[in-house]
């Protein structure tokens, strides 16, 4: 691997394993910056000043033959729309254009460039699948462990490594005290352990539940193919988080679908309702061991979330963090409408917020109203955004759709490459990351910033099956 050089192999596992600690960081001028970008920056400088052919060969290549041309397309138009965007506002152009060389070379190209350009070439995907479900464990094993002995035993050592981990927001003083009886595991927020599971589910499901070894070693095997799904679950029902929960159990019920049709008209649905019962009850137990009213008003909490659906008035009551986002999203759309075709630029949505709130009567939390005050000060109105909300306010209706074709060949790429697998625990990985890429779409309704670098990260794997397999092919494997 890279020619012998352990340095540069350094860096490469390093930022793999900062890869799984997402909110990992440190505080300089008043910001906190994740750690993991200075191994990657640094593994990008130095792989590109040492292997600069290579490299050239590779890009040539995943232009080629691989969907990295769309997302390509997709960052030539963001380009290009803000040149155009300076010549209406010479100040939007020029804060979208500058905000574009930062997503590009701290977030988008390093990111998925490491999957689909080191791991493809420069470590077996079979020993990549390990680093993988080791890091899914840890991360899953952690929050059960931060959550009984420091959120319910209150040891405070337990919470100090916790917020250590995670210290993206406790730097800054952004902890909230909803979140001191919530998991949150290596995550700044009950709500990124959500959606993480979410996006990593279908890949636990189908290569957890293969006839196929992940590991050679028959104890990690068991270890980690009995017990990740229960892990996993116990994680997401411990955030507390009724969105991520209704999402989740969507997508394993449409996993499933077959499955769960067969056996409700077999006679075993008994027994193991049964089982589910005595289950539901022991967990029930557990969340309620300690600190008994402030559980019970999360379950409840939960609940309301559900029956105050009906209205939308109620619902911001209930539910103040999930409908400040939908005042936000109305907000989006709002500046959506009045830009509809290549919209306002990225990152200028908080300058026109205000206005839109302004103009429009538009529902608000005491948060959106908090801010609003603000951005009457300031002129920027801080929003809680998603993917496609936040793609449609500020790169219109063009840069959405070339953003969603990128994720739809995504998916169709591992279709193709997939359907040439032998049976196998790579196979079985091919089907689980096709649909994650074939569910992401959803979660964008709700979340997934267009700057979390797991997920371009996992968007890069694909690229991975595809040298895999033409190595397989021609007896590299």
């Amino acid at each position: 691997m890279f020619k012998n050089n352990s340095f540069i192999k350094f860096l490469f596992f390093l930022t793999l394993v900062l890869l799984f600690l997402p909110a990992f960081a440190f505080p300089l001028a008043g910001r906190a910056y994740r750690v993991f970008f200075i191994p990657l920056l640094c593994f990008w400088g130095i792989y590109i000043l040492f292997y600069f052919k290579n490299f050239a060969r590779q890009i040539c290549y995943l232009y080629k033959k691989t969907p990295f041309k769309y997302l390509i397309y997709f960052i030539a138009y963001l380009f290009l729309s803000s040149i155009f965007i300076c010549s209406f506002n010479y100040r939007a152009g020029i804060n979208a254009f500058v905000y574009i060389i930062q997503l590009s070379i701290l977030y988008i190209l390093p990111c998925y460039l490491l999957s689909a350009g080191i791991i493809s070439t420069q470590l077996p995907i079979k020993k990549f699948l390990k680093i993988y479900f080791v890091a899914l464990f840890s991360i899953f094993v952690f929050g059960l462990f931060e959550f009984i002995f420091g959120k319910i035993l209150h040891i405070e050592p337990v919470n100090i490594i916790q917020q250590f981990l995670a210290n993206e927001r406790y730097f800054l003083g952004d902890f909230r005290e909803m979140y001191a009886h919530r998991l949150c595991s290596v995550f700044a927020e009950p709500g990124w352990l959500g959606g993480f599971l979410f996006l990593n589910f279908p890949i636990i499901y189908k290569c957890c539940l293969s006839k196929y070894k992940i590991f050679d070693n028959k104890l990690y095997n068991f270890i980690i193919k009995k017990t990740l799904i229960v892990l996993a679950w116990l994680n997401l029902l411990l955030t507390l988080s009724p969105i991520w929960l209704i999402f989740c159990t969507l997508e394993t019920i449409f996993i499933f679908k077959n499955k769960i049709i067969k056996f409700i008209f077999s006679k075993k649905i008994i027994v193991y309702l049964s089982i589910l019962f005595v289950f539901s009850v022991l967990i029930g137990a557990f969340i309620l061991s300690s600190d008994t009213s402030v559980k019970i008003a999360q379950i409840v909490r939960i609940i309301d979330t559900l029956t105050s659906m009906i209205s939308f008035e109620n619902f911001l009551i209930v539910e103040p963090s999930l409908g400040s986002r939908i005042v936000s999203y109305i907000t989006s759309l709002h500046i959506f409408k009045e830009h509809f075709l290549i919209g306002i630029g990225l990152n200028n949505s908080p300058y026109y917020a205000a206005e839109i709130i302004s103009k429009y009567s538009i529902p608000m939390t005491t948060e959106n109203f908090l801010h609003y005050q603000q951005a009457l000060k300031t002129g920027k109105m801080s929003i809680n955004g998603s993917a496609l909300y936040d793609l449609l306010a500020q790169t219109g209706l063009i840069g959405t759709t070339l953003y969603y074709i990128f994720i739809f060949k995504t998916k169709n790429f591992i279709n193709k490459i997939g359907k040439n697998f032998q049976p196998s625990i790579i196979k079985d990985f091919s089907i689980g990351l096709s649909l994650s890429m074939f569910l992401y779409p959803l979660m964008t309704l709700y979340d997934t910033l267009i700057t979390v670098p797991y997920n371009w990260f996992l968007m890069g794997l694909a690229v991975s099956l595809c040298v895999y397999y033409h190595k397989m092919k021609s007896g590299g494997y």
